[in-house]
């Protein structure tokens, strides 16, 4: 269902748009949490160590989709709050197409740049041929995931969060299905949960964007002279860039701290894959609430709502700090339970020591996760570039500073010191960005471009 959000309770509607987005994602992550058990439990130790090897990989070319969804969103979203229906349809059309095309380029050159970026990572001799298989089987099917990322970016800028959660409860669940198929009954290891995982994603992309097509005829509106327009596609590109950097910088960090970890060998890599896949499952209620209110902002701020826009700031304070407390305290109290659902607690007692210690560190640090994620959400909305994306640079620079001047005298813990003095910087910053008030003046889409 389409819904302007310029209209409605804010803090009840917040709650409602951001929980499909939680629940949705909340079942990618049991997905990956249940991958993990399946690798771990079904085909060996080393194998969970090349798919935890792999990860950074992944997540430095995934960074490209949601960094150009996340920003066609914005867009979209604010066309929407400004009641131009026919921009939004042209928009949103132009977003996929260009999605697309982008996927099938990243697809092919990433396919032959997995095996040098894992010589570079120094990745583990024994490992490091199941890694490249892995990858290059995913990447072959990553131009369906640039699309299905930016439908369902499109559906949350239309007001509509739940219609998402169905694909993404379909790719999941057949996900998990197909793992058991491929691994326990065709017995094709690791080959058979990256094929799991393509073909899922594929199955998806295919639902989501032909029920989108279909949302999209809903708006009335007369024939569009183009589908696509590159005031449009130049419009994006001006704040998809640096959003792509910014997700980028993040990827950058993750694959400088998996190179750390790979100099401490194959069980440290495995506890960090298990520790970091938990990690990501409690932080998820805090960035989905960021999500929601980038789209609430944008709406908001083109209808000329500039206190409904602040409001919607301060009521995700509120349920974000809840958020990040709870999490915290389940962290704290079951943390030897929820590792132990990777691990085996008798043959892998130093990794489980290992995975506690990051897991109580950053239980700590969620609370700042609401000023890094909602503060930057605000920025996002607006189109305030710079300040994002500096905060980003320095807070991931300090980050990857600290873990290599500090690896020598506190070992393979650097891991979770340095994310925490990452997480103070970057919420320093963005927070004093939001104060200045200059994003309420910021307007991505000119005059111009709306009259074509």
């Amino acid at each position: 269902m389409i819904k302007d959000l310029t209209q409605w309770k804010i803090t009840k509607t917040l709650i409602l748009f951001a929980l499909p987005m939680i629940l949705g994602n909340m079942i990618q992550q049991v997905y990956n949490i249940a991958d993990t058990i399946i690798v771990w439990r079904f085909i060996s130790d080393t194998a969970l160590a090349s798919v935890g090897a792999a990860f950074p990989i992944f997540f430095l070319l995934i960074s490209i989709p949601i960094g150009l969804a996340t920003w066609a969103s914005v867009i979209i979203s604010q066309l929407f709050g400004a009641k131009k229906d026919k921009d939004v349809k042209k928009a949103s059309y132009t977003a996929l197409i260009a999605a697309w095309i982008l996927g099938i380029i990243v697809s092919f050159v990433w396919i032959f740049l997995c095996k040098p970026i894992l010589v570079l990572l120094n990745t583990p001799a024994d490992i490091i041929l199941w890694s490249q298989q892995y990858l290059q089987i995913i990447f072959a099917c990553v131009g369906f995931l640039f699309v299905f990322d930016m439908a369902t970016s499109t559906f949350n800028a239309l007001g509509d969060s739940r219609t998402p959660l169905i694909f993404l409860t379909i790719s999941a669940v057949l996900n998990i299905l197909l793992d058991l198929l491929f691994v326990i009954k065709f017995g094709w290891g690791i080959a058979g949960t990256a094929w799991a995982t393509g073909i899922s994603c594929i199955i998806a992309t295919i639902l989501a964007v032909w029920t989108l097509l279909k949302r999209l005829k809903t708006f009335n509106t007369e024939n569009l002279d183009k589908v696509f327009d590159f005031s449009f596609l130049k419009s994006m590109t001006k704040i998809a860039v640096p959003a792509m950097l910014n997700h980028s910088l993040v990827a950058v960090w993750a694959l400088a701290i998996q190179a750390i970890i790979n100099w401490f060998g194959n069980n440290v890599i495995a506890w960090y894959t298990a520790a970091s896949k938990v990690d990501t499952l409690a932080m998820l209620p805090i960035m989905n609430l960021s999500v929601a209110l980038a789209t609430f902002v944008a709406q908001n701020l083109w209808s000329g709502k500039i206190g409904r826009a602040k409001a919607w700031f301060r009521s995700a304070l509120i349920i974000s700090i809840c958020f990040a407390i709870f999490m915290g305290i389940i962290i704290l109290l079951w943390w030897d339970m929820i590792m132990k659902l990777f691990l085996d607690s008798e043959v892998n007692s130093e990794i489980i020591e290992f995975g506690k210690g990051y897991l109580m560190v950053v239980a700590f640090g969620y609370v700042l996760m609401w000023f890094l994620f909602n503060s930057g959400a605000v920025l996002r909305a607006s189109g305030t570039m710079r300040p994002f994306v500096i905060s980003t640079i320095i807070s991931i620079w300090a980050k990857i500073a600290a873990a290599y001047l500090l690896v020598w005298v506190l070992g393979a813990s650097v891991i979770w010191w340095s994310v925490i003095i990452g997480w103070w910087i970057g919420a320093i910053i963005s927070m004093r960005a939001y104060l200045k008030w200059s994003w309420q003046k910021t307007k991505i889409i000119n005059d111009n471009v709306l009259k074509i």
